[in-house]
């Protein structure tokens, strides 16, 4: 997903950006993954890390490092702060 406007999707973040949540894309089993590792519409996030290309992508979550695959990353939109 490219950016839209203010929103992107996690994988698109560059490492300590930051933004909130706005919308989980996918069915109920990768909405339902998403959400099991505390990922809902606004909650506020950060980015680590990243592996060029196709890596993990590392977010911090309230204090907690959560570590998601490229195509789940792509599937968390945020709405980019400043």
């Amino acid at each position: 997903m490219d950016k839209v406007g203010n929103h992107q999707t996690l994988a698109d973040l560059k490492p300590g950006q930051s933004g909130t949540v706005v919308a989980l894309l996918g069915g109920q089993g990768v909405t339902g993954r998403l959400q099991a590792l505390g990922l809902h519409p606004g909650k506020r996030v950060t980015k680590v890390s990243a592996m060029f290309l196709h890596g993990p992508v590392v977010v911090d979550l309230e204090h907690s490092k959560v570590a998601l695959g490229l195509g789940l990353a792509n599937k968390v939109v945020v709405e980019v702060e400043g």
